[in-house]
């Protein structure tokens, strides 16, 4: 929630108002965000920013969200916030703007033919000079030194309301919503429609990067980009080539002689380079074509799985060796001695028992 002491004051060319730029960011998209997240948040780089951010200060009277959307003459604001109260409900919304509601006598609410309008003293509010009643108190509206101290406390009330709406839980999901149908349908048309955003056509690398590009810009001015495009598309290089796509966006941004589109382009490179992996030129090289066309950047390959160790097996239990006893080593034969005794008996005898010792060594007996 913020309070007046953070809206600061700005001027533009022949237009004076209250600013906040905003204190809730889009997120950036990356390669793999569909193609309208990353135009908004390519254009809210360069726009508003923020979900809240809120500006009076130009001839679009009120604008607010991540895109700007202006009230003037569109009622997109009206929209948007009817879009809050539908889904985010009534009550919580009056809350917000009730301060801005009781300094300008109006109220809120949806016509009877189910638009959602302010009104002022019972009178719908359906007209840009009803607007300019509305906001800022006289058909002045927010012209350079048209403000006295009364003027400047009822806009600044206006602002702070306007962006504290977006701290309603689920109110920022309604604006992305609402901003992204809008994108796809709201700011371009004739040969740019036909020829860029119908089925069929890239929406990835120098190409994608070129439309989101060209819708971005569109957002801010879509009558001029519209008519930039229609004096680019025919360049001479083959169609929707690298070259091509850079000759067009040359053409639109450097032709359409608006002032701050300049400092705009700078904003956009890194969020274009983020969301779709081209690198596109510097402002400075774009006006002297001094670009260089590289290869869109590939998404990082997914790392590869690392595979689970292999299990150590357990170690097979060894069984012991069984102890072998030993064969029992016989007990040596004594040398076979022949006695000598006196006598033929004697010596019969003595041969007898050789043999018999022979006979039992050969049948292993003793």
């Amino acid at each position: 929630m913020i309070d007046p002491s953070q809206v600061r004051w700005a001027k533009y060319r022949t237009f004076e108002g209250p600013v906040f730029a905003g204190n809730m960011p889009v997120p950036a998209a990356g390669l793999d965000a569909p193609f309208h997240a990353k135009v908004l948040a390519i254009t809210a780089a360069a726009e508003g920013g923020g979900f809240n951010a809120t500006q009076m200060w130009d001839s679009g009277l009120l604008s607010v969200g991540a895109i700007q959307f202006i009230d003037a003459g569109t009622f997109n604001v009206c929209n948007m916030l009817g879009e809050v109260a539908d889904k985010c409900g009534l009550g919580l919304l009056l809350q917000k703007l009730q301060p801005a509601l009781n300094v300008s006598n109006a109220q809120f609410g949806k016509t009877s033919d189910g638009k959602w309008r302010f009104s002022q003293n019972g009178v719908i509010v359906n007209t840009t000079a009803a607007q300019k009643m509305l906001y800022f108190g006289d058909m002045n509206g927010n012209a350079l030194g048209s403000y006295d101290d009364k003027k400047r406390l009822r806009v600044k009330a206006w602002v702070v309301c306007m962006a504290n709406v977006w701290d309603i839980p689920g109110a920022c999901d309604v604006q992305m919503e609402f901003t992204l149908r809008n994108l796809k349908s709201g700011f371009v048309w004739g040969n740019l429609k036909s020829e860029l955003f119908s089925s069929g056509v890239s929406e990835d690398g120098y190409i994608g990067a070129m439309k989101a590009m060209l819708l971005a810009y569109a957002v801010n001015a879509p009558a001029v980009v519209v008519k930039m495009y229609d004096g680019a598309r025919n360049n001479g290089k083959e169609k929707f080539s690298p070259e091509w796509c850079l000759e067009v966006l040359r053409h639109v941004v450097v032709n359409g002689n608006i002032d701050v589109w300049k400092a705009r382009w700078g904003a956009k490179l890194p969020l274009v380079e983020t969301a779709f992996g081209v690198k596109l030129p510097t402002y400075k090289e774009l006006v002297a074509r001094q670009w260089k066309v590289e290869e869109p950047s590939p998404p990082a390959p997914e790392p590869e799985p690392i595979p689970d160790p292999a299990p150590i097996p357990e170690p097979t239990p060894v069984e012991p060796p069984v102890p072998v006893a030993p064969e029992p080593t016989p007990a040596p034969t004594p040398d076979l001695i022949v006695p000598v005794n006196n006598g033929w008996v004697g010596v019969v005898l003595a041969f007898a028992k050789v043999f018999v010792e022979i006979l039992a060594r050969a049948f292993g007996k003793r």
